[in-house]
């Protein structure tokens, strides 16, 4: 239920993780009754202070003493205190009957599969059902079912001549001859990778599991276990480990269903699918780590004191690290105008991708600080508080001296003086202006590719409406209105957005879209995402021009998930913050003189908001629009090639 915080530090960068215990039923600590008499009276002396204000509560009480008694001998002593919290946190958390719900089923499902086998373990499995309940959401279905998993292959190999183990040999001695005969590399090694497989399925899964296996033998498709097995080594290291066993079974599934896509791209796509999955998993769980942390919510000691030092740690490495980019970014704005910044940039750093990276930490800084887009429709635009602004400019720029503060927890200074007041102005300016040239560049890019689709003009004119204007702020962001520039963007945004949904599909076969997003995921790890960067390598993917509109409306506005690790440069990894995600933009035509590109692009949630980039929790699910905006900065763009 809960998570504690640790700091990875190394030359390049910091990355905060998430942690929790390996929590199990199969080998209980070894306690002495003087100690197990002391750690009853440890919980009892928790719940009583826990419930001390909460008289109404006797029943929850009573009830959160009986899951703790069961749990209690199968916490080591070291996780202890951690334990007893966690399980508060569970039983008062508005989701726990899901959370037992979905515990039970997977414990009950497995009794009725082991049959007999299970009796002598009836205690621990008990037990189980209010331990496991301590781990955190996103991993709770398979963290269940590693335990329940060890138990099945232990009995396995003590009664593989019993229900149900029994009815499974002949179909793994029917394998192991196909293997032989059909010649498969390393079939010993196979043959234990199915059997490992098969024993870690769900019980739901097993029949269908067998039945791709059949096909594989039919298909001589055998080799996909091997080509799995391969590639799954570049899995990160936080993924359960029935997880390694899952990526073999889908490739097992893909394999028998596609009998004509390469077995290693099979793989690929399997492992890649996995890949994307855990790491959304490790960034809610670390984004609902921090939130906890930041709540003030105990976590036992030592995790408590040791979590917000681990994230004030991390803080302070990013006040250090804006300390670093503001000062190129205050050397930038000393007699720059707004219209020739990236130019004076480049002239001081002598190093384009250093000027992209300040220019994109300024707007990217200007939309924390004003919390929120720079597009705004006239009837909600208020004027930005300039005063508040600079406040924030100047705390980025001060040397950090000790414990970084969530914004919200800063102090107010006084004044800024009018020099750096015309420095926010030439800011505010830098960020109407990026923005209103990208919406352009769109603008005139979707106008192209609308005419050559044949959509109707009533449909393009608002684009066509709006390019004069988006030219002029882009040229000189001083001339309209603050509130009339901001409108403007909500107005260009509005209408790109429409012009998108408008376009027509070409029904490209979803298998073809699918080797397109494979080749894009590949791509996407050959490529560093940077801060600021307009330039990358290609998809290995030709398209037709009418295809576009699939990928637009397949992976546009799509998240992706943060193992793409973004840089600020090329020395320094950045750790994104819990209000920034990356996802993925689609462009209409390409500046490289490619058919299109896709690019990634930085994301802010907005202020007050709490919820995770994407409602779901599939891969390159659509971003949450409602509580997240695009800020239109780019951190990579990829080239998609015409077919010939």
């Amino acid at each position: 239920m809960l998570t504690w915080l640790e700091l990875m530090e190394d030359a390049s960068g910091a990355e905060l993780q998430a942690r929790w215990p390996d929590w199990t039923f199969l080998s209980p600590p070894d306690f002495t009754p003087q100690r197990t008499t002391e750690r009853n009276r440890e919980m009892m002396e928790f719940l009583t202070l826990a419930y001390k204000d909460r008289p109404a509560e006797t029943t929850a009480k009573g009830e959160a003493f009986l899951g703790l008694k069961s749990l209690l001998p199968f916490v080591p002593d070291e996780h202890l205190s951690f334990a007893l919290n966690a399980y508060l946190a569970h039983h008062r958390a508005e989701t726990r009957s899901d959370r037992i719900a979905i515990v039970n089923s997977q414990i009950d499902q497995e009794i009725t599969l082991l049959g007999s086998l299970a009796a002598p373990h009836a205690t621990a499995l008990k037990a189980w059902r209010q331990l496991a309940c301590l781990l955190p959401p996103q991993y709770l279905r398979q963290c269940t079912r590693g335990p329940l998993l060890q138990l099945r292959q232990s009995l396995y190999e003590q009664h593989p001549k019993e229900a149900p183990f029994k009815t499974w040999a002949s179909s793994f001695d029917r394998l192991g001859n196909a293997l032989v005969s059909q010649k498969v590399p390393a079939a010993d090694s196979v043959l234990e990778e199915v059997r490992r497989v098969v024993l870690t399925r769900p019980v739901v899964a097993l029949p269908d599991t067998w039945r791709h296996i059949d096909q594989l033998i039919k298909t001589h498709r055998l080799g996909i276990v091997q080509a799995v097995v391969e590639e799954r080594r570049r899995l990160p290291a936080s993924l359960p480990w029935v997880n390694l066993h899952d990526v073999v079974a889908q490739g097992i599934k893909d394999a028998a269903m596609d009998s004509m896509t390469p077995l290693t791209q099979v793989a690929n796509t399997a492992v890649d699918w996995l890949a994307e999955i855990e790491q959304l998993n490790v960034d809610e769980t670390l984004r609902r780590a921090v939130q906890t942390v930041d709540a003030g919510q105990s976590l036992g000691e030592p995790k408590t004191t040791e979590s917000r030092q681990a994230l004030t740690r991390m803080r302070e490495i990013d006040a250090q690290n804006d300390h670093r980019m503001a000062a190129l970014q205050a050397a930038w704005l000393q007699d720059a105008r707004p219209a020739d910044m990236v130019v004076a940039l480049v002239e001081r750093t002598a190093d384009q991708a250093t000027a992209d990276a300040v220019s994109s930490w300024s707007v990217d800084r200007l939309l924390a600080w004003i919390e929120g887009p720079l597009a705004q429709p006239a009837n909600r635009a208020v004027a930005l508080d300039r005063r508040r602004v600079a406040q924030a400019a100047r705390r980025s720029r001060a040397v950090p001296a000790g414990p970084a503060q969530p914004p919200s927890q800063a102090a107010e200074e006084a004044p800024e003086d009018p020099e750096t007041l015309a420095e926010v102005d030439h800011l505010i300016q830098n960020g109407l202006a990026a923005t209103a040239e990208f919406f352009l560049g769109d603008c005139r890019d979707l106008v192209t590719a609308a005419k050559r689709l044949q959509i109707p003009d009533k449909t393009v004119r608002p684009c066509q409406a709006l390019l004069a204007d988006l030219k002029a702020l882009a040229t000189d962001p001083t001339t309209p209105s603050e509130t009339a520039a901001r409108d403007l963007l909500a107005r260009a945004e509005s209408a790109l957005d429409a012009l998108r949904v408008s376009v027509g599909h070409a029904r490209t076969l979803d298998s073809r879209l699918q080797r397109f997003q494979d080749a894009l995921l590949t791509a996407l790890k050959r490529n560093p995402i940077v801060l600021g960067k307009r330039h990358g390598g290609e998809i290995a993917f030709p398209l037709q021009p009418v295809e576009w509109g699939d990928v637009v409306q397949r992976l546009h506005g799509k998240r992706l998930a943060p193992s793409h690790t973004l840089w600020q440069d090329s020395t320094t990894r950045l750790s994104l913050r819990e209000d920034q995600a990356l996802a993925l933009y689609v462009t209409a035509s390409s500046e490289s003189k490619y058919l299109f590109d896709v690019s990634v692009h930085l994301w802010r949630r907005r202020a007050g908001c709490t919820t995770p980039p994407a409602l779901s929790t599939e891969p390159l699910a659509a971003m949450n629009t409602a509580d997240w905006f695009d800020t239109y900065i780019p951190c990579l763009v990829l080239h998609v090639p015409q077919a010939r």
